[in-house]
């Protein structure tokens, strides 16, 4: 297999042949129904008001800054960036970060895998455990079916690898099956909790069948609190786990032959997880992959207070100084001020994620007074949302009216964009320059 998928056109053409309409939140109610590819030739401007609110829009010149910078960074540290797809499960973005060098594209689901492979991609990390046989034979029937397709999934317990090896050994696989060892901590999600208990599962790949492969070690490091000091010494435990599970691993020969891959890495200390896995002592050829996916549109809250020290920490390295940029804003009406202090805006729970924190105020418009957006002047918190609603408290004598538009940052990007079928990609003046479809 090639060592990335890097410069690989996707098979969109399906995907952008779709026709949108007023149905589709966010899509004009003036309009008459478009195909995703010429959505961007209306030029609709949301401040001239041709959008339907609620919106979610991506600004295109963070998005950029975002995929160029991530693609400087993996290049700078010489790593692989295996992006998280499911954070926008949008093929037109997945494109963009293959042709700018990702190594290819991390899974959670088999649903997302096939949505990967219908659009062309053709190396997927499996952050996650095949457990169900229906799901087993799936990817075993589409290694088949694609010779070309450089399929990893995770493994974490005897019973797993004793029943990967049954499916595989019954259905005529005629490769093997590659599996990352994970390594997980105490009060963690998956993965073994002890070095010795990896080395038994290696052993155990090692016996089980020739049909599975030990391709590596993964690591899933963003389950605690990344804030504290107790929270990143947990990360380092792990870390260190992974790095002495792959030394004795090779020692004993129980890594099928290739490139040894290592991998981990959030979107929240992705930069740790790579000082940690650079400084490694194994022979041979390392693939050190990290699997961000919230970078290509970051946000405004949970990873930017996380990733904040990158900007000064790699100011030296050029571009990689400005560092990641929120790209993605939910707008919509301040709908009622039914009391002092308060706003209804007219977004809720459906438009805009609430797992990590609420959505943050970035922007305020009057239309027909205001020529740009402005940055509101006072103390705005967003304190409760409903499914359709959201609550502003704001100072008394703010300058808001009903018909004013907000525009909102969010935390965790991921919950943000399962709640649209179509998002607008605009430029710095609020233009749409392309739209862009989800395949939640």
């Amino acid at each position: 297999m090639p060592n990335s998928q890097s410069g690989q056109i996707l098979s969109l053409s399906a995907l952008l042949d779709q026709t949108m309409d007023a149905r589709t939140k966010g899509f004009p109610k003036h309009s008459a129904p478009l195909r995703v590819r010429d959505i961007g030739s209306m030029q609709w401007n949301l401040l001239r008001g041709e959008l339907s609110l609620p919106v979610a829009l991506i600004r295109q010149s963070a998005l950029q800054q975002n995929i160029d910078w991530m693609r400087h960074f993996a290049e700078l540290r010489g790593v692989q960036i295996c992006p998280h797809g499911k954070t926008t499960m949008c093929p037109q973005l997945f494109e963009l970060q293959l042709r700018a060098g990702a190594w290819g594209l991390t899974a959670a689901t088999t649903t997302h895998l096939e949505v990967y492979l219908q659009h062309g991609v053709r190396r997927v990390l499996f952050a996650n455990q095949l457990v169900a046989e229906s799901d087993m034979d799936f990817v075993i029937s589409r290694l088949q079916s694609c010779p070309e397709l450089d399929f990893y999934c995770l493994v974490d317990s005897l019973a797993n690898i004793e029943k990967l090896a049954r499916r595989v050994a019954v259905s005529g696989l005629d490769r093997p099956l590659q599996l990352l060892l994970e390594i997980g901590m105490p009060g963690g999600r998956c993965g073994v909790r002890t070095q010795e208990q990896a080395m038994t599962l290696a052993r155990a790949i090692k016996a089980a069948s020739p049909q599975l492969a030990l391709r590596g070690i993964e690591a899933f490091e963003g389950i605690v609190d990344l804030f504290s000091q107790a929270g990143r010494d947990k990360v380092q435990d792990q870390l260190q786990r992974v790095l002495g599970t792959a030394s004795t691993c090779q020692n004993e020969g129980l890594f099928a032959p290739g490139n040894v891959l290592l991998t981990a890495g959030g979107s929240a200390c992705f930069d740790e997880v790579v000082a940690a896995f650079k400084a490694h002592a194994l022979v041979g050829e390392v693939e050190v992959v990290i699997r961000s996916g919230c970078y290509v549109v970051h946000d405004h809250g949970f990873y930017s207070r996380l990733t904040s020290h990158l900007a000064d920490t790699f100011s030296k390295d050029g571009i990689l100084g400005k560092g990641l940029q929120p790209a993605l804003e939910v707008w919509a009406w301040v709908q009622s001020l039914p009391e002092p202090g308060l706003a209804i805006v007219s977004m809720g729970k459906r438009d805009a994620g609430s797992d990590i924190s609420l959505p943050e105020l970035q922007w305020h418009f009057r239309p027909g007074i205001d020529a740009a957006p402005q940055r509101p002047a006072g103390t705005f918190q967003t304190v409760a949302m409903n499914d359709q609603h959201l609550y502003l408290k704001m100072p008394e004598h703010a300058d808001i009216s009903v018909g004013d538009m907000l525009g909102f940052g969010i935390s965790h990007p991921c919950t943000t964009f399962d709640k649209w079928q179509l998002l607008h990609c605009v430029d710095d003046e609020y233009t749409v320059v392309s739209a862009l479809k989800t395949c939640f």
